[in-house]
């Protein structure tokens, strides 16, 4: 289980003892009614934590929002309780009301930067002026430590226009931690802007093969061609691009904070597909978590099916699979991933699996072309063809049905063909 992050503490000052001794006791007397009235200002003067509607909302998520508002009411001056609110309410779904409270928790402890980052970051979309500000009181206190504020702080200047003040911090982000990809593509997007293009390029090279930037790198540097005047080459990396998965995502230690409070079932989901990426065990443990939460759930079995052949284990996979369309025969995508993990060694129950898919599902354009691999393992040719038409129809520009009839023609006229003497 991840762990909560707790809140950074500033260092007490404590002033020469001869300070002490100057003090009469009438002084420590309004020292001390000073001190309990600042203690007690909160509970009278915070209101009182917001709280969703919850009709028809998923029951582990109700309980939570509940359970996590009470402990606010029980601790009305703590800043962890109303930060912790705040969290939920962004971790599962009820985002308009995350701001309250994390304001309340930046009131009540304005050292932490965990507020006013995770206060900024969605306000960049509506109010960027206003995010931006918060996402510089966020690097003040910090003290890049981590960097992610920073970095996202420099992002959102870029995307505002603020091109001077962002270099700025890019560059303090690689002078913190030489070869950071997120600052180096940071400074690429400037080099763009700027329309600098002899730097763009030579800024996009390195990272053209890191998981984390090659996707992107590539969509800028096609944008780099096409104002060099080479055409050629940015609709090859443009190609290069679409054909790549998504770029991973930045590590971020808020927001996997914020993740880790996600309850119900769509919000536990989510977190199991970026923590797969960033941390394998700690998903695989997710998911089971949640297979003992939603027994019957399809959708759990699927991802458990995923996580378990991202990590090897392909007869685990196919268990949780065959489980999934024991809960639910018509669903279509447990059967098609079935069907691809029997594909290379059992290509006749692979096929009954696509035959299923196809049947609940008839334009699934990727469970024909399976479909046709397998018959054309079989040595069904006419059949194999006949799917590969029916993917073309059901997605005229997957190519790759068009290259695997081309090849079952080319066999069929080598056969036709008399042998050579």
């Amino acid at each position: 289980m991840t762990q909560e992050l707790q809140p950074v503490v500033s260092p007490a000052r404590s002033g020469p003892r001869r300070w002490w001794l100057l003090l009469g006791g009438g002084v420590i007397v309004i020292a001390l009614v000073a001190a309990l009235g600042f203690r007690f200002w909160p509970r009278q003067q915070l209101p009182e934590p917001p709280l969703p509607d919850l009709t028809g909302v998923d029951p582990e998520v109700a309980a939570f929002v509940r359970k996590t508002r009470e402990e606010v009411l029980h601790k009305p001056s703590s800043s962890h309780a109303w930060g912790r609110l705040g969290m939920v309410y962004l971790a599962n779904g009820f985002d308009a009301l995350a701001d309250e409270p994390l304001e309340i928790a930046q009131r009540l402890d304005p050292h932490d930067a965990r507020w006013p980052y995770l206060r900024g970051t969605p306000l960049l979309h509506i109010n960027p002026d206003a995010g931006i500000a918060l996402l510089k009181r966020a690097v003040e206190l910090c003290g890049d430590k981590p960097l992610v504020p920073r970095l996202r702080l420099a992002e959102a200047l870029l995307e505002n226009g603020q091109l001077d003040e962002a270099e700025t911090n890019l560059d303090t982000a690689l002078h913190r931690e030489p070869g950071n990809r997120r600052a180096q593509i940071g400074l690429a997007r400037l080099a763009l802007l700027r329309q600098d293009w002899k730097t763009a390029l030579s800024r996009l090279e390195p990272l053209l093969d890191d998981p984390s930037t090659r996707k992107q790198a590539r969509i800028m540097r096609a944008q780099v061609w096409i104002h060099l005047g080479q055409p050629d080459r940015a609709r090859q990396d443009q190609q290069q691009a679409a054909a790549l998965p998504p770029d991973k995502d930045w590590p971020d230690p808020y927001v996997d904070h914020v993740l880790s409070l996600a309850r119900g079932l769509r919000p536990r989901l989510g977190s199991v597909d970026i923590l797969a990426d960033r941390d394998p065990p700690e998903s695989l443990r997710a998911v089971q978590q949640l297979v003992a939460d939603y027994p019957d759930s399809v959708e759990v079995w699927v991802r458990l099916a995923e996580v378990r052949r991202r990590s090897g284990d392909e007869r685990g996979a196919e268990q949780a699979l065959e489980r999934a369309v024991q809960i639910d025969p018509q669903a279509s995508e447990a059967w098609f991933r079935l069907g691809g993990l029997r594909l290379t060694t059992r290509p006749r129950d692979a096929a009954d699996c696509f035959r299923r898919a196809i049947q609940i599902k008839p334009d699934l354009a990727l469970a024909h072309y399976n479909l046709g691999l397998c018959l054309e393992k079989l040595g069904d040719r006419a059949g194999a063809a006949d799917e590969f038409r029916a993917t073309l129809r059901c997605r005229p520009d997957y190519n790759q049905a068009q290259v695997a009839l081309q090849r079952l023609s080319a066999k069929t006229s080598e056969k036709k063909s008399p042998a050579r003497k």
